[in-house]
């Protein structure tokens, strides 16, 4: 009885949390007000933007902590913009951004028609549930995401041409203590891209040093801390052929620092994932597992260039010419307010309303690459 009594009451409890977080995700409506009046700002052709929560914890998005952030320090085109966390500043401020996996409890009440308010996620949807987001919709008028279609693009992923003069590779320095095949490093173990059933597809064949949370999964315990991730990558580069870059979800264009980091080693990164990696890469950087029928026939690709070290050098000629980093000053997040300032003072840039937001956020499919 007393089990019984005590199974009830959790179950109780587990219903009052479920209405509780609904209730929680249930905003206030908002009224569309005529366009804002010139005020102070704008009338010196000064365009405020209102962070209107955390991003990630960090309520200044890690910009330097005060009320106004000047555009100079960012060294972007086009200046006359400033940055503020002050909600008091909230009618007045030509955009608004939200970061939608921060604490975003409340909305303005209010919203001017000619008030930007934009999109800003940096995460997949495919393991979230942002059903919420279509309180949304008709309000946001330009997205920040890593998407390539977005308003203002944010991906992980920079490559630009080298600053410098030309960086000639010396073969004999990065082949010498390659004496392994394969790595990955893995601590989520329950991915929507089901990339632990590849794994083990690709395990049938070749040999792979598995890293992470997830190692035992496998039957190794291989030992490579996620504090000393730069040790480990270091490793990695000097040991090993091939690092397996395999991302969490399949959603289009996500491509995360799980393949930017790969790029600054002189391991050949092996890519799985739901982006065009050829237009966010150097070329002939990366081998994408898109290419092949099967896990096997990967396989056997790898094992060839394992025997071919001039044919295994041709996947790294790229950093003679290229850096495979965040090119220029700033986080990428912050950069991307340059292009945000720049769009606010375009008058091409078209008035935009996403009528759908969860529809057009929720781009996500299952792999078709297993059992093959």
């Amino acid at each position: 009885m007393r089990k019984k009594y005590v199974v009830f009451t959790f179950l109780l409890l587990f219903l009052a949390a479920i209405c509780i977080y609904e209730w929680s995700t249930n905003l206030e409506e908002v009224i569309i007000l005529p366009e804002k009046p010139v005020n102070s700002f704008n009338r010196f052709s000064l365009k405020s933007i209102l962070l209107w929560n955390d991003l990630f914890g960090k309520e200044n998005w890690g910009f330097p902590r005060s009320t106004n952030y000047d555009f100079k320090e960012l060294e972007c085109r086009v200046q006359n913009c400033f940055i503020t966390t002050n909600r008091d500043l909230t009618l007045d401020a030509d955009a608004v951004i939200f970061h939608i996996s921060g604490k975003l409890n409340s909305r303005p009440k209010l919203k001017p028609v000619n008030q930007r308010w934009v999109f800003l996620m940096h995460e997949a949807p495919c393991l979230h549930n942002f059903k919420s987001l279509r309180q949304w919709n008709s309000l946001f008028n330009w997205t920040m995401t890593y998407r390539l279609d977005s308003d203002i693009p944010i991906p992980y992923v920079h490559t630009c041409k080298k600053r410098n003069s030309k960086v000639n590779l010396l073969e004999k320095d990065i082949m010498g203590k390659k004496k392994k095949l394969a790595a990955w490093m893995v601590s989520n173990c329950n991915s929507q891209s089901q990339r632990n059933q590849y794994m083990n597809e690709l395990l049938k064949y070749i040999p792979v040093d598995i890293f992470g949370k997830c190692s035992a999964l496998f039957g190794q315990n291989n030992k490579c801390e996620k504090n000393d991730e730069e040790n480990c990558m270091n490793m990695i580069s000097s040991q090993y052929k091939f690092y397996f870059s395999f991302e969490n979800s399949f959603s289009v264009d996500y491509a995360t620092e799980k393949f930017i980091k790969v790029l600054n080693t002189n391991a050949v990164p092996v890519v799985r994932g739901d982006a065009n990696y050829t237009v966010l890469g150097p070329p002939n950087s990366f081998i994408d597992t898109k290419k092949f029928k099967s896990a096997k026939h990967l396989a056997e690709y790898l094992l060839r260039l394992d025997q071919n070290e001039v044919e295994y050098l041709e996947f790294l000629k790229w950093k003679e010419d290229y850096e495979g980093h965040d090119c220029g000053p700033g986080d990428i997040v912050q950069k991307r307010f340059c292009d945000l300032c720049e769009k606010l003072n375009s008058p091409q840039s078209v008035k935009s309303v996403y009528t759908n937001i969860y529809d057009w956020y929720h781009k996500c499919r299952e792999p078709n690459d297993l059992n093959v």
